[in-house]
């Protein structure tokens, strides 16, 4: 018989900000991904805009305003089979 064990661990999403979180319109923002145990993020900036990847390229607000980034991670899936 063979048999499969699945290990799917917690998805820590996580990103930090360069050069720092505040300025003025047009201002861009470098994100860094510090997640942990994730192979798919998915960000949303606040201001209409989306980025599927691990890291994304640097982006601009270009109105001023306050933005809420969502970060979302998909888990690794390790998977060990068993004879």
């Amino acid at each position: 018989a063979l048999k499969i064990e699945f290990n799917i661990g917690p998805v820590y999403a996580n990103a930090s900000a360069l050069p720092n979180t505040s300025g003025c319109a047009p201002f861009t923002v470098t994100f860094v991904n510090t997640s942990t145990n994730g192979i798919g993020f998915f960000w949303d900036f606040g201001d209409g805009s989306t980025y599927s990847g691990v890291t994304p390229p640097p982006h601009t607000f270009v109105a001023p305003g306050v933005y809420t980034l969502t970060l979302k991670g998909s888990p690794a899936i390790r998977f060990t089979i068993v004879r």
